[in-house]
């Protein structure tokens, strides 16, 4: 089981910069956010510049069972949740 933090809105903007500053403390991520082409390209460049693990999960945080249904992936990707950076957005 690896520890990971979550960083929600990791497709672009400030969510992709703070994945790729987490990435560079050798932190393990799970990077979520609607847009996936956009979240495995990051998770892409992260892995291979950082040697870190990055995972993907496609979600709609402002879905009804949005939230569940991410904390579920993580979990059955057998990951703990170590932290969370929460940098989704609605507009």
């Amino acid at each position: 089981m690896a520890d990971v933090t979550i960083i929600t809105g990791a497709s672009a903007g400030i969510g992709a910069d703070l994945a790729r500053e987490a990435a560079k403390r050798g932190w393990n991520l799970v990077l979520t956010a609607r847009r996936e082409e956009r979240l495995t390209a990051l998770a892409e460049e992260l892995t291979s510049a950082h040697r870190i693990s990055a995972d993907v999960v496609t979600a709609d945080l402002a879905a009804p069972g949005g939230p569940n249904t991410l904390i579920e992936a993580v979990i059955a990707k057998g990951h703990q949740i170590d932290g969370l950076i929460n940098n989704a957005g609605f507009g």
